[in-house]
């Protein structure tokens, strides 16, 4: 499983981000420190390294063939609780859109726009805490949602375009557009996130939760705390109402990193021996390829039972088998040469049938004995006659 490789370059490329962009707001933007590097290379450095970041897990994802598509998450009590709060936080932030919408300030977007975002950000925040709790417990809630398991990642597809319409109002140089990124990253994530819930497996899920998860993991929170420094510098203090948004993608990635943690140690590949199709209930073209593995184990172990059933018969038990059919083969063979034997069977045609011997007296005998009765009877009528 090559994508696990993947913390090998996530763990220092998320450090030295988060570093290197606050030693920039800290350090050099209000120059403190000339003589180092200026804002515009450190820039340069850190999106360089999150480009360095998604590029290496991309390879480590398209060189593994072994990861299976899809897995079902378990028991997960940071996750669940990052989640859980995540979908908290996203419900409050939706209904204070909604209530932006009668208000005289409306930040500059429309009712409609602001309508859309609430109903969107409250079903989303219902379906993020269906996850949470299904890695509190350990049971999958979220697939008994279907399609609907996809409304956080269409919230934060919102999000991203609104974000974009509304950056484009500012300068590049004046203006972090970083939030971009770490919406991309995250829409993109939480949709991987939600088919692994649901079992798809037409696009390997693990390896784009992977992907996308950690690199929006990193962008996401050196965002978040460059905003907050941004805010403490600017007015001693952190408005938590007014970075809401920031907030809902932080948690969320938070939520995906520990998920990341948990999928990590869990995962099969198709080389582990511990994957039970009964426990498996993946819809995809990789499903296909585990039932085809799970039906060449059960041949399989047909055939070790029959080999078990055939080394388990005693060798004794197979002689008087044997000895039974022999007397029953010797029983008819004898039958068959009586019956040849049998004068009665014999064809009249056959040299046997005058060669027989019977048990019936011969004809010449008869004669002779009809001889012996008529001079018998001659001689008692003979007698009769002196006696007169």
């Amino acid at each position: 499983m090559k994508v696990k490789y993947s913390w090998i370059i996530f763990l220092p490329v998320a450090v030295l981000s988060v570093v290197l962009r606050v030693y920039q707001l800290l350090f050099v933007d209000k120059g403190l420190d000339k003589t180092f590097l200026d804002s515009g290379r450190l820039w340069l450095i850190y999106a360089g390294m999150v480009a360095f970041l998604f590029v290496v897990i991309l390879v480590l994802c398209l060189g593994d063939r072994k990861t299976l598509p899809g897995y079902e998450p378990r028991a997960n009590i940071l996750a669940g609780m990052f989640g859980i709060l995540a979908s908290g936080t996203l419900i409050f932030n939706a209904g204070m859109q909604a209530g932006a919408i009668f208000s005289a300030d409306t930040t500059g977007n429309t009712p409609v726009v602001l309508m859309i975002d609430a109903i969107f950000g409250i079903m989303g925040g219902v379906v993020l805490l269906l996850m949470g709790i299904s890695s509190f417990s350990g049971r999958n809630f979220v697939r008994r949602t279907g399609v609907f398991s996809s409304l956080t990642a269409i919230w934060c597809c919102i999000q991203l375009v609104t974000a974009f319409i509304g950056d484009t109002k500012h300068s590049i140089h004046e203006y972090d557009m970083t939030n971009l990124f770490y919406m991309a990253f995250l829409t993109l994530a939480v949709f991987n996130v939600s088919m692994l819930y649901q079992g798809i497996t037409f696009k390997n899920a693990v390896k784009g939760t992977f992907l996308y998860g950690m690199t929006g993991f990193v962008t996401v929170t050196v965002y978040a705390v460059a905003d907050a420094v941004k805010q403490y510098n600017m007015s001693g203090m952190y408005d938590i109402l007014g970075s809401l948004n920031v907030l809902v993608f932080f948690l969320i990635g938070l939520y995906i990193f520990f998920l990341l943690v948990e999928i990590t140690v869990h995962a099969k590949s198709v080389d582990d021996e511990e994957v039970v199709m009964e426990d498996v209930d993946y819809v995809g073209k990789g499903s296909l390829k585990i039932e085809e593995k799970a039906v060449r184990k059960d041949e399989v172990s047909e055939e070790e039972k029959k080999e078990n059933i055939v080394s388990n018969i005693d060798v004794t038990d197979v002689e008087d088998d044997i000895n039974e059919e022999l007397d029953s083969v010797d029983s008819v063979i004898e039958s068959m040469k009586k019956a040849e034997s049998n004068p009665e069977n014999y064809s009249p045609y056959a040299e046997e049938y005058f060669n027989r011997e019977t048990d019936s007296p011969s004809a010449d005998d008869e004669i002779e004995q009809s001889l012996e009765n008529i001079d018998k009877l001659i001689d008692e009528i003979s007698l009769e006659e002196d006696t007169e």
